[in-house]
């Protein structure tokens, strides 16, 4: 983390965001959204979800949350073989435009990092010149698998350079520094102690 650092703890409601910055690597701000898995998987949940695990549920008659809680169920219990199909059904309209919805999404949290790189740039916060690697965590995280259209995260996939490009953007650093997007094999763990603090021990 001596080059600093972007932790984001992605769990069903909220968003938790870490900076790290300095030599050593230490975290210099932190702040938690209201916008997390449950917005970035909606798409999947909203359009054509039975394309994508590839059977009937039996959704007809049954009110949206009871639809949900189903689709939560089905997901805990099916997700990693939908993942691996993925692949073999990406190239239909209906799911392309629902990878590209979540894809969405996740530009958002992405777009309010660079703003917030920016702002702590400005003030001497966050010392660095660049936007610096992300590691990311919390169930939330497996969005990432999705986005790759399940054919093995990689952080330098086409739709992971869109995303970094756009932090970048907002956050109004040169392209100067090679970005990787880290997942966590553990996602249920905290991805960087003291993310959830009140207010980071260092300044």
């Amino acid at each position: 983390f001596s080059e600093g650092a972007i932790c984001l703890d992605i769990g069903a409601g909220t968003t938790d965001i870490s900076i790290i910055s300095g030599r050593p690597g230490r975290i210099v701000f932190n702040t938690s959204i209201r916008f997390a898995g449950r917005y970035l998987f909606m798409p999947i949940y909203d359009y054509d979800y039975e394309r994508i695990s590839g059977k009937e549920l039996g959704f007809d008659g049954i009110g949206k949350d009871k639809r949900n809680t189903i689709i939560d169920a089905d997901m805990r219990t099916n997700s990693e073989a939908y993942l691996e199909n993925l692949i073999n059904i990406t190239g239909a309209d209906e799911v392309k435009a629902i990878l590209q919805d979540c894809q969405f999404a996740m530009a958002g949290i992405m777009y309010y990092v660079g703003l917030v790189l920016s702002k702590l740039h400005d003030e001497g916060i966050y010392t660095e010149n660049h936007v610096p690697d992300i590691y990311v965590g919390g169930n939330g995280s497996r969005i990432f698998q999705w986005l790759v259209g399940g054919s093995g995260f990689s952080s330098d996939s086409i739709r992971m350079t869109v995303l970094k490009k756009i932090l970048q953007e907002a956050s109004g650093f040169e392209d100067n520094y090679d970005i990787t997007i880290n997942l966590s094999e553990q996602p249920k763990i905290e991805v960087a102690s003291g993310m959830i603090t009140e207010r980071p021990r260092h300044k």
